[in-house]
């Protein structure tokens, strides 16, 4: 595994003018986390279905302590000169990475940036939910319900912890748990 990973990481793509890097930051271990770049040419976007992992290549992978706009720029650009000038990134638009890809837009304008679709969702989401006064309620409930139930034999009906980060990406499992 480790040498087929290796080898996808260093073999040598095709230099066009149609990648689209789909980019995100893996979660942090320790003090680092990953700055994942795949790719997949868009004359190679799958047809009548959704696109899978397998569809894509593994552009570059490079671990950081930090990640800024300047450093999400700089592995842009080292990942551009494995396949020329990606046509569009699509990313979560995370503030660091925003900003690497509006300054590699500087120098490319013809490189578009996109949301991806599951965070661009969860925004919608979020603006709808956050003004909606049942939706408070029902937050309020099942938390209240966690406090309730915690350390009781029916602990294990308790509604799951919503996470800190991209909490609106994530509700199903809340709104399953109140249904």
């Amino acid at each position: 595994m480790l040498k087929l990973g290796y080898y996808n990481l260093t073999k040598t793509q095709e230099i066009a003018n149609d990648w689209i890097y789909i980019i995100d930051h893996s979660i942090q271990i320790g003090k680092e986390k990953l700055l994942l770049i795949i790719g997949i040419r868009a004359k190679d976007l799958p047809n009548k279905r959704a696109l899978k992992y397998e569809d894509t290549e593994i552009i570059d992978l490079q671990p950081v302590e930090k990640s800024t706009g300047e450093i999400v720029y700089a592995q842009i650009k080292e990942a551009s000169k494995k396949t020329g000038t990606p046509k569009t990134i699509v990313s979560d638009m995370g503030s660091d990475i925003k900003l690497g890809v509006k300054k590699f837009q500087e120098e490319s304008p013809e490189t578009k940036s996109v949301y991806d679709l599951k965070h661009k969702i969860a925004l919608i989401i979020k603006k709808i939910l956050e003004s909606n006064d049942e939706w408070s309620e029902f937050k309020r409930f099942a938390n209240s319900i966690v406090r309730k139930l915690q350390n009781t034999a029916m602990a294990g009906y308790r509604p799951p912890k919503q996470k800190e980060k991209a909490r609106y990406m994530n509700i199903e499992d809340l709104v399953r748990w109140g249904n």
